[in-house]
């Protein structure tokens, strides 16, 4: 580890190499001024080092995320993790937001295929829904909706995956 005291002491030995190599130029010795010379630019070159530098990691730090950290916060800053669509006769559906769809829901989104999609989302309650008198394009309209409000173009690639 390069301490403080070790950029003095290259400093100093950066100076004594340079008078040497004066000395021996002076001197009319060619090689050993040379090799002082090498000495000096390798002295200042590590008195010009930041004494930090080799205490540094050859990695940079990095940081670990913990899957449910890392959905909870997206959940508070989104504000919810579902999307409620309500039918007209008053019943309430619950399906997951984006940001928290799986793999393959993720897949039929891309897919544009909205009945597989909404029986996916809908879980059990896809033919109670159909049966209130709403339709699997319900569901991605409400999907749509919901990506507006948060500002996202296209909800079932740019918020639940990261490979768009």
């Amino acid at each position: 580890m390069q301490t403080r005291w070790t950029v003095n002491a290259a400093r100093l030995v950066a100076l004594a190499s340079l008078a040497i190599t004066f000395i021996h130029l002076l001197g009319g010795r060619k090689w050993p001024a040379l090799v002082a010379l090498v000495g000096f630019l390798v002295a200042s070159y590590l008195a010009g080092r930041d004494p930090q530098e080799t205490t540094r990691m050859s990695k940079p730090n990095k940081r670990r995320y913990k899957l449910s950290q890392i959905r909870e916060a997206t959940t508070e800053r989104v504000g919810a993790s579902s999307i409620e669509l309500e039918t007209d006769d008053g019943q309430v559906f619950e399906f997951p937001a984006p940001h928290l769809w799986a793999d393959d829901t993720v897949e039929l989104a891309r897919q544009d295929k909205t009945v597989q999609l909404a029986a996916t989302l809908l879980g059990d309650r896809h033919q109670e829904f159909l049966a209130a008198g709403g339709h699997s394009i319900d569901v991605m309209m409400a999907v749509a909706q919901y990506g507006l409000d948060q500002g996202v173009a296209n909800v079932g690639e740019s918020s639940a995956s990261s490979s768009s």
